[in-house]
Order: structure tokens, then sequence, then C-alpha cells
């Protein structure tokens, strides 16, 4: 009887263990294993949408594609409306190959969620250009740190021009207004903007004041910031 009662606290006979065990495996980039102890989970929770798109992910980072798409297929099956799922399968179609099925899943994405920064990223990579809805009643204010952000994949120190950029976008997330009437940007590759979230912007600044600054930790903010938030259209008073 107590057996059977530590095995309910643990989550159904150890399932609840295993999901941490591939959590781990994951974020230590040993995706093929984490992948593999997904699935054992998943024979015990196969209703779990967001770790089938966990081990659709580990899948697609060691290279098993087609397994890949078979465990981002059975989360669409769980829920159509995720519009992450749908960028996902694109981000995979993308390294089959494939890119008409590629465009489909970013265009499905979109649909779904129409300021995903990622999926417009990739759609404009692809020669598709789709306009952002008009989310806000006021105009809002956007602080461009389109610079910062190019400057930092090539150097590990800021110059004065950029040091002002940083220390004033820091005074203005320490000050709270950022997200109410004003919003930081940076650049797309199509012409657009991406959102970028104080948060990010935080982490940027640590890293640059810690006394190693690592130029490819940089790059990959960097890289985060141009992909990771809200697709901005521009309107008139903005």
């Amino acid at each position: 009887m107590l057996d059977k009662f530590s095995q309910i606290v643990r989550g159904r006979d150890g399932a609840q263990d295993l999901r941490r065990r591939a959590d781990e495996l994951r974020d230590a980039g040993k995706y093929a294993e984490a992948a593999e102890i997904y699935n054992k989970y998943l024979e015990r929770h196969p209703d779990d949408f967001a770790i089938w798109v966990q081990r659709g992910n580990c899948l697609k980072d060691c290279g098993s594609y087609e397994a890949a798409t078979s465990a981002y297929e059975a989360a669409i099956k769980l829920n159509s409306t995720d519009a992450d799922v749908h960028l996902q399968l694109g981000h995979l179609m993308k390294l089959r190959g494939i890119p008409s099925a590629a465009a489909d899943a970013y265009y499905r994405a979109v649909e779904l969620n129409p300021r995903l920064g990622a999926a417009h990223v990739e759609l404009a990579a692809l020669g598709i250009r789709i306009e952002a809805p008009y989310t806000h009643d006021e105009p809002k204010c956007y602080i461009d740190l389109s610079d910062v952000f190019f400057y930092i994949r090539h150097h590990t120190t800021l110059s004065g021009i950029q040091r002002v950029q940083i220390g004033l976008a820091d005074a203005l997330v320490t000050a709270g207004v950022i997200g109410d009437e004003y919003e930081f940007v940076t650049a797309a590759s199509d012409g657009g903007y991406i959102t970028v979230e104080p948060e990010l912007l935080q982490t940027l600044i640590r890293e640059l004041r810690t006394p190693t600054v690592s130029i490819e930790r940089l790059g990959l903010l960097s890289r985060r910031a141009a992909t990771e938030g809200a697709f901005v259209s521009l309107e008139q008073g903005d």
C-alpha cells in the first residue's frame, strides 16, 4: 500500500521522473537520449502536447528528421492551434530541404499568431512578406537597438555610441515604462522590426559586465533578439 502511494506521489509509476530526466538530458545537449526518454514518458502520457513538441525538437536537433516530423504531427493532432509547433515544423522542413512545406508551416504559424517574429523572419527569407496587424490604439515610441545588436556580433566591448544607447535603454527598463508607451525593437531581415523583451536586454547588459565577455554568447543574444520577439508594422503616428 505504501509503495503504491509512493508511486502516485512520484507521478503515475515514475512518469514524472522520466520527464524530469529527459529535460535534464535535453538541457545537457544529449538530444538523442532525451528523445528516447521522452518517448517512454509518452507511452504513459500520449496526450501530453508539450512533450510531443519537446520530443520533436530533440529529434530534430540530433538529425532524426523523419521521427521528428512524426512527433510534430502527433502534437498538431492534439492541438492544431498552437503557433509554436507549426514554427518548429517549419524549421524542420527547412532542414529537410523542403522549402514549400516550410513556407506552409511558417504561414500557418503567422495565421495563428500574426506577430510571431521568428515566423515572419523565416517567411521573409523565403521571399514572403506578411504585414502584422496594428495592435495598439495610441501611437507608440519604438526604440531601435539594431545598431547595438549588430555591433555585438563583432565586438566584445561597446563603443561610446553603443554604451550611451545601452545606458539609456537600461534606464528605461529601470523606470518601468517599457511595454506601455515605449518598446525596444531591432531590425528584421525583411526591413520590418522585431520587439526586444527587456529581460533579454538585461541579460545582454549582465553579459557585457562580466570580466571575460564571450563573442559567441553575444552572437547568440543578437540572434535571439532578431527572432524571438513580436513582428512590428509601424503605423501613422508611431
